[in-house]
């Protein structure tokens, strides 16, 4: 009998495909996994315990998807939240503060087609009110007291706040003359309020206004005041004009989406602006804004400027992107093939023109439905036959410079693609595979890498729904599934290394979104659970603080042994995790109350997961080759484990306490190599590794010391 001393000491393969489990001569079988369950590999080798999900809300309806907000770093608000949309017609900005924007009151405040809607004013010389392309045109004339404005009466509710603001383009050269936004009882008055972007006004029991925009004049090009020359422009583009109820209250909104929208509906945000568009193929554009300045949340329909005729019911956009200070927007029912570039800087105008800086329309010359659109170093365009580039012979694409190459021939689903470094990801039009395009300098041109290759067997049947990239700590990208488990791949971008990994939890999961706070990527996720009995939508966080799923945690001020009010987990038997120690599994009542076996201060209840890990079928070698094929027995295996509490190996659990360990309180978490006896024979001699407590557990190796038999 030959004695072996097999080692493995990276995981970073993650979950082999079974078409791989005699290919002991790929690097991937020495460095994989035939399963795991609840278990991340690490880009260092490691296979560690994923983060539990701490409870965030509950959510009205029966299915939700979950999209990231991502604001600037230094909000006073915070970085990043998450938008839930639900069949119940609502939708929740999840954890946001801040005043919701209601229904928008003023008519016409893009100036769609002209000024209707409007009452104008001009005075003094020089000044005019006009109207192009989409703009009032305000010039406030040729000296301080001339001006020129725009008004319009409005009925508002005499029971709530309103803000109203304005947006203008900038003006390039000169001093302008005096700008204002004025709230009045009467035509062009500002009894109520004035300011000069923004005011947020009483109504003061009126239940009309006027809402004014203003432009005053100022002297004279090149007159000499003193010893200076003053050069002059008060010519102002207005460009929109809102005015909105608001309320201050949690973030909700009110939509029309179904079920069957909200499962296609894609979003993106833009570059340097704190707004995201929202597609959806049935429905209009809509978005969803914040206003750092007056800490105002709105969301609803976009109203373009110019929009094309082709954008109907049911024929709307249903992708979009951002690339060079461009919106772009493609996958209409009724033109598949097309998309469209909006205005440079303006986002929301689609006047098409001859002129660089025009909007465009422009049609693939290949049969296949627009899937998804983005933006890296080129504009990438995924339909359902393949995959291309809008290049340009300059530098830049415009109206009269525009082309497109196709890049590779993979075709799309409609799940919205990420941008992962330099590369995208994007998911097959079967549902089944997810691919990697990178730009290759030295062929200067786009390839597709297919990472499902090595574990196709977890998308058998089970297509993938959603991409959402954590970029740390680890390289991670989270995908529900139609099954309702959340599939997982760790990847680095930058040497391609990937390894797939699978996750359950006591639900099913709808949805997943990654938002960056505190230079940490957070998880997001939509799971269906029982609450009551009752399948409800909740919204959870990852957290590497728990090993529990819906997490609560309760700290009291005096250790207690009551649970009381937690509604998250009514009716559920739950796990109890109290001061670091685990508890015997408790079961609360309707009304989310219980009661612990002893007392505790900072206690954590959740559902509790299995984490489990099969290692692949062991190929020590022989004399002859392989050692596929030859009866096997580990006579002793060792794990080496990093903060770790004890698993089951095989079955068994080596000694987990130690006389130095106080009564009552847990055995701490080790870092060292911990083993066991092994009996029977084999001619696969894998091992068993599961962790049934909801503590971490951290696998860096395994080695041991196994005999081997001849054939």
């Amino acid at each position: 009998m030959a004695k072996l001393h097999p080692i493995q000491n990276k995981f970073t393969a993650g979950i082999l495909s079974p078409r791989l489990h005699a290919r002991s001569d790929a690097e991937a079988f020495n460095s994989g996994v035939e399963d795991s369950l609840n278990m991340v590999p690490l880009k260092h080798g490691p296979m560690q315990t994923r983060d539990g999900t701490v409870f965030a809300r509950i959510i009205e309806g029966t299915f939700a998807r979950v999209f990231p907000f991502q604001l600037t770093p230094d909000s006073v608000i915070g970085e990043g939240f998450s938008f839930v949309i639900s069949d119940s017609g609502k939708a929740f900005v999840i954890g946001a503060s801040g005043i919701v924007g209601g229904t928008e009151l003023v008519v016409n405040g893009q100036f769609g087609g002209g000024l209707n809607g409007w009452t104008t004013n001009s005075s003094g010389s020089g000044s005019s009110v006009n109207w192009v392309a989409g703009k009032a045109l305000l010039d406030g004339g040729t000296s301080p007291s001339s001006f020129a404005e725009i008004t319009q009466q409005i009925l508002v509710d005499t029971d709530v706040i309103h803000i109203a603001s304005y947006t203008v383009e900038p003006i390039v050269r000169g001093i302008t003359g005096i700008r204002k936004i004025r709230i009045g009882t009467s035509q062009f008055g500002a009894e109520i309020a004035e300011g000069t972007n923004t005011v947020q006004f009483d109504t003061l029991a009126n239940p009309v206004v006027w809402v004014t925009i203003r432009i005053n004049g100022v002297f004279p090009e090149g007159e000499e005041i003193g010893d200076f020359i003053i050069i002059t422009e008060t010519l102002r583009k207005i460009t929109n004009v809102t005015l909105t109820n608001t309320n201050d209250s949690p973030i909700i909104f009110s939509h029309s989406y179904t079920a069957t929208d909200i499962r296609n509906l894609q979003a993106e945000m833009t570059p340097s602006e704190d707004v995201m568009y929202i597609t959806s193929a049935t429905n209009p554009v809509s978005k969803l804004t914040y206003n750092a300045g007056t800490n105002v949340w709105a969301f609803g329909e976009v109203a373009f400027i110019n929009q094309p005729a082709s954008w109907v019911d049911n024929s709307y956009p249903s992708t979009v992107a951002f690339f060079q200070g461009r919106s772009w927007w493609g996958g209409a029912r009724d033109k598949a093939e097309t998309f469209w570039g909006s205005k440079s800087a303006e986002f929301e105008n689609l006047t098409t023109g001859v002129t660089d800086a025009n909007a465009m329309e422009h049609t693939i010359n290949r049969r296949g439905r627009i899937r998804w659109m983005k933006g890296v170093r080129n504009l990438l365009i995924g339909t359902t036959s393949g995959e291309f580039i809008v290049t340009s012979e300059g530098a830049i694409v415009t109206p009269s410079d525009v082309g497109i190459e196709m890049q590779s021939a993979n075709g799309s689903s409609n799940v919205q693609p990420t941008a992962i470094g330099n590369s995208v990801m994007y998911v097959s039009s079967d549902g089944r595979k997810v691919f990697v395009s990178t730009f290759k300098w030295t062929e200067d041109a786009w390839f597709g890498q297919d990472i499902t290759f090595t574990a196709e067997h977890l998308t058998d049947g089970n297509k993938i729904l959603d991409l959402a990239y954590a970029k740390n700590p680890e390289n991670v990208i989270w995908m529900a599934s139609e099954n309702g488990q959340l599939l997982a791949c760790t990847f680095e971008p930058s040497t391609g290394q990937m390894g797939w990994h699978r996750h359950e939890t006591n639900g099913f999961v709808l949805d997943a979104s990654v938002v960056e706070k505190a230079g940490m990527s957070i998880v997001t996720l939509v799971v269906i659970r029982k609450i009551n009995g009752v399948d409800t939508l909740v919204v959870e966080n990852m957290s590497s603080s728990i090993v529990l799923d819906s997490a609560v945690v309760i700290n009291n001020d005096t250790p207690s042994a009551d649970i009381v009010g937690v509604s998250a987990l009514a009716g559920n038997t739950v796990t109890p995790v109290v001061d670091g120690a685990v508890h015997p599994d408790i079961s609360l009542d309707l009304n989310g109350n219980g009661t612990l076996n002893y007392v505790g201060s900072v206690v954590q209840i959740g559902h509790s997961f299995t984490q489990e890990m099969i290692t692949m079928p062991e190929d020590a070698g022989s004399e002859e080759g392989s050692g596929m094929g030859f009866r096997k027995r580990w006579n002793k295996i060792i794990l080496r484990i990093l903060s770790s509490a004890m698993p089951l190996i095989n079955g068994k659990r080596p000694a987990d306490r130690t006389p130095q360990t106080l009564m009552n309180t847990r055995e701490a978490s080790v870092t060292k190599d911990i083993e066991v006896s092994n009996l029977g024979y084999d001619d696969r001699a894998q091992i068993s590794i599961v962790q049934d407590k909801p503590l971490k557990m951290t696998i860096v190796g395994r080695f041991g010391d196994m005999g081997q038999s001849n054939l």
